[in-house]
C-alpha cells in the first residue's frame, strides 16, 4: 500500500515537472522545483518542531498529572491516619 501511495505520488511529481519544464523551459522548471523542495523542507522542519515542542509539552502535562495523583493519594492516606 506504501509502495503504491509512493508510486503514485512519484508519478505525479514526474507529470508536474514535465509540464513545468514544457511552460517555462527544462533550466527554470528545475530551479523552481528545488526552490519549492527548499520551502517544503523549511515548512516540515518547522512542523517537525513544533510537534515535538507539543509532545514535549503533552508529556510534561502528564508528568504533573501523575505527580498531583500522587500528591492526593499520599495527603489521603494522611488525613485517614489522623
Amino acid at each position: 500500500m506504501v509502495d503504491t501511495k509512493e508510486s503514485e505520488v512519484q508519478a505525479e511529481t514526474q507529470v508536474w515537472s514535465q509540464r513545468l519544464g514544457s511552460q517555462i523551459g527544462e533550466e527554470q522548471a528545475a530551479a523552481q522545483i528545488e526552490k519549492d523542495a527548499a520551502a517544503y523542507r523549511a515548512e516540515a522542519e518547522k512542523a517537525q518542531k513544533e510537534a515535538d515542542a507539543a509532545a514535549a509539552k503533552a508529556a510534561a502535562a502528564e508528568a504533573d498529572a501523575q505527580a498531583a495523583v500522587e500528591r492526593a493519594v499520599v495527603n489521603d492516606f494522611k488525613d485517614k491516619m489522623k
